[in-house]
């Protein structure tokens, strides 16, 4: 696979007017660029049949300044953006524009929780629903915040503390619990769900989503059994630990 010939994608989505964008940056091998354009100008051929289509603007290499060329496609609503990027038929000429020149990665900025979902590697990426991230969130979120609360109101951390001061604090534990230990494994584990483009991607959300709300369910009733039926359990199985082990 050749090293000058790679492409990026990102999507931004602008809510304050309802707009996205698509912008892929595309790096050409020399000799090269005749084909790139017709490829490009069968993309915009392909694009404009979509609803919600805007405009295409394709920005060439500049001489001494940078060697990309960028193209940037815009549509209404990130609703539209998502149908053409999601197409079969765009699937087909991105595959064509991979064997033209090489490999082709995609990144997704829609939510600003991508970072949670994608693995530190040059693979490609595909776009993850909104929904889904919310949905990863929420199931590492909540025993996260539950545990934390749970612990520290048992051994009394921060008991005295102002408000503003422990939130912030208990917030700062969280988000760094959830970005280092929590989100890896789990979007490791839903990586099926949270990414997949089956042709049988129907059955494979409703199993995932099902998934999560078995789990989240769960763990209601787990936190339900010790923090509000039984409010001393954490305080006895403190006790049993410390004068087991450190007693």
């Amino acid at each position: 696979m050749s090293q000058t010939d790679t492409s990026r994608e990102n999507i931004l989505a602008d809510r304050s007017n309802s707009c996205a964008s698509l912008v892929i940056e595309h790096r050409v091998a020399r000799g090269k660029e005749g084909e790139f354009q017709q490829w490009q100008e069968s993309l915009t051929s392909a694009v404009t049949s979509f609803p919600g289509y805007l405009r295409t603007d394709l920005s060439p290499p500049v001489t001494g300044a940078q060697d990309k060329w960028y193209a940037i496609v815009y549509f209404d609503t990130p609703e539209n953006l998502n149908r053409w990027v999601d197409s079969s038929e765009r699937r087909a000429l991105v595959k064509k524009g991979e064997e033209l020149f090489g490999s082709y990665q995609y990144r997704s900025l829609k939510t600003g929780l991508e970072s949670w979902f994608t693995p530190e590697s040059d693979e490609a990426e595909v776009t993850i629903p909104a929904w889904k991230q919310n949905s990863i969130v929420l199931l590492g979120l909540y025993p996260t915040v539950m545990l934390q609360t749970i612990l520290f109101s048992a051994l009394g951390v921060m008991s005295s503390w102002p408000l503003s001061v422990s939130m912030l604090v208990n917030n700062f534990i969280c988000c760094s619990l959830l970005t280092w230990i929590v989100m890896p494994p789990l979007s490791r584990w839903f990586n099926f769900w949270i990414k997949d483009r089956a042709e049988n991607s129907r059955a494979i959300d409703l199993a995932g989503l099902s998934i999560v709300s078995i789990l989240l369910l769960a763990l209601t009733r787990i936190f339900y059994t010790i923090a509000d039926r039984d409010p001393l359990f954490i305080h006895r199985t403190l006790e049993i630990v410390y004068h087991r082990f450190l007693g």
